[in-house]
């Protein structure tokens, strides 16, 4: 099958495996099939909920312009790619790792897709709409600014990618994971450049990792931790780092089966393949 149709069946199966429920303030997002993983987002609201919340934020995104000068390459790199930062932890080549490429691709369409609508719904200010003092390092972008998309795409592919590179099996999440260290980096240098809150990018970091988690059950055709996580905006008290988040994401091990789709699990296994 031809690339860009192998795409397009991939697609149409994982958003099969996701449900969405979009409110004005809270959205959630659910494993579609038996209800094992929830995830629910609930907006901030730094004007009419806690001003003094909102100016922390947006404290901690003027803190972070001190770093602009040594991330700028780095931050204009990542509007559009950070695959290529993925694989300088592991091969990532079109000749050597075509199926671990095509998953990983498939992964950020998700991811966005996903993104893209909570956004939509909950309709959050960027950084510069609250405070001209931002004045961001590159462009804006016109939609809402809760969850951070590439936070979602970022730790979404990190969650994969975790997996394929230890033999199709999720390894523990912690700080040493390389590849959720790199995602952490993506998601902290969107709050340099000035365009997302820390507030975004946890948000954000938390539906990636959900998003993961459902995909690495599926393509590998094995389990899912049941889970309800649940992050709340309105009462966000600290700057992203890495090991607050997965405190906020951490469960306990419950493993649910879940069906097996013969399309994703023969791809997981040539990328797991090409991958170790």
């Amino acid at each position: 099958m031809e690339v860009d149709a192998r795409s397009y069946v991939l697609d149409h199966n994982l958003h099969g495996l996701f449900t969405l429920d979009l409110q004005q303030d809270l959205c959630k997002l659910h494993e579609s099939s038996n209800d094992i993983l929830e995830l629910e987002l609930i907006r901030p609201d730094f004007e009419a909920g806690n001003p003094k919340i909102g100016d922390f934020q947006l404290s901690c995104v003027k803190k972070a312009a001190d770093l602009r000068s040594d991330r700028l390459p780095e931050i204009i790199i990542q509007q559009t790619d950070f695959l290529s930062f993925f694989g300088a932890l592991a091969t990532l080549e079109e000749d050597r790792t075509e199926h671990a490429l095509g998953m990983l691709r498939a992964v950020l369409r998700m991811a966005r897709h996903i993104a893209m609508q909570f956004k939509h719904v909950l309709d959050v200010a960027r950084p510069a709409s609250l405070a001209f003092q931002v004045q961001p390092v590159i462009q804006t972008p016109g939609h809402g600014s809760w969850p951070s998309g590439h936070a979602t795409e970022a730790f979404a592919v990190a969650t994969v990618f975790d997996a394929l590179t230890h033999k199709g099996k999720a390894p523990e999440r912690t700080e040493s994971s390389p590849a959720l260290r790199l995602a952490a980096r993506i998601a902290d240098n969107r709050t340099v450049a000035g365009v997302h809150f820390p507030t975004d990018s946890y948000a954000g970091a938390l539906l990636g990792i959900s998003i993961g988690d459902v995909l690495v059950g599926y393509f590998s055709g094995g389990s899912i931790d049941k889970a309800k996580r649940r992050y709340d905006g309105k009462i966000e008290r600290d700057d992203f780092s890495l090991a607050r988040l997965l405190q906020k994401a951490e469960i306990q091990p419950n493993p649910k089966p879940v069906g097996k789709i013969e399309l994703l699990n023969e791809l997981w296994k040539a990328a797991v393949r090409e991958m170790n």
